[in-house]
């Protein structure tokens, strides 16, 4: 997969109960920046990875352990 957009970002925090504030302490960003995703979306595989292994908190999203 190599783009999330911001709908689908949205719909698996809820799905996962994150919230904006949990998940920009677990990524270790700013809470902007995670609005700043739930608008926009994110592109490329790496970043896909990231952010669907901080929001599922699934290992197998894990690029490089």
């Amino acid at each position: 997969m190599h783009a999330l957009t911001g709908k689908q970002i949205t719909r698996l925090m809820r799905q996962h109960g994150q919230t904006i504030a949990g998940l920009a302490k677990s990524m270790q960003i700013t809470q902007v920046r995670v609005r700043e995703v739930r608008r926009k979306g994110v592109n490329g595989p790496g970043y896909v990875m990231d952010w669907l292994q901080a929001i599922t908190g699934d290992p197998k999203y894990i690029v490089n352990p």
